[in-house]
């Protein structure tokens, strides 16, 4: 039998780490860019139905709508300062 260092092949632990360390280097780019096909993927398949709503259940709603897209621009921009 030849000599192996750990790990079972002739580059030793080091080697092997420096590997595995690239690999999840490497994976995390592509998790992320499936992640993003599979999110895109899903709200291109959705189908919305619109009905009229009344003056009030308009309001509701857009003071809602941009309430929420306020509180997530001020907590982007709290992370900054």
């Amino acid at each position: 039998m030849g000599s192996t260092r750990a790990g079972g092949t002739p580059g030793g632990l080091g080697q092997f780490l420096v590997g595995f360390v690239l690999a999840v280097a490497g994976g995390r780019p592509l998790l992320m860019a499936g992640s993003a096909i599979v999110f895109v993927g899903v709200i291109a398949g959705l189908q919305a139905h619109f009905r009229l709503a009344g003056l009030f259940n308009a309001l509701a709603m857009l003071v809602l709508l941009f309430g929420g897209i306020g509180l997530i621009a001020r907590s982007l921009r709290a992370q900054g300062g």
